[in-house]
């Protein structure tokens, strides 16, 4: 082989860390999109609920929900 393919075939295997590590950010930010949807809807159902059961459990699912997004941010960054 010449150096030139050497060396690509060097910076490839190098590299393979990072290529890793930014397929991993694209995934988590999809799912961070997905999680703030579902935090929305939980708010605009928790504001429309009545029951204080239910308002409860809702209050109880978006705090969740938030704290797992607030997570996933500190890990994007």
């Amino acid at each position: 082989m010449k150096l030139k393919k050497l060396l690509a075939k060097a910076e490839a295997v190098f590299d393979a860390g990072q290529r890793g590590r930014t397929q991993k950010q694209k995934h988590l930010k999809k799912v961070l999109k997905k999680l703030r949807s579902h935090e929305e809807a939980l708010s605009t159902r928790l504001h429309e609920e009545t029951d204080q059961a239910v308002i409860k459990k809702l209050k109880r699912k978006v705090s969740l929900v938030h704290a797992q997004r607030k997570k996933g941010l500190m890990l994007i960054q």
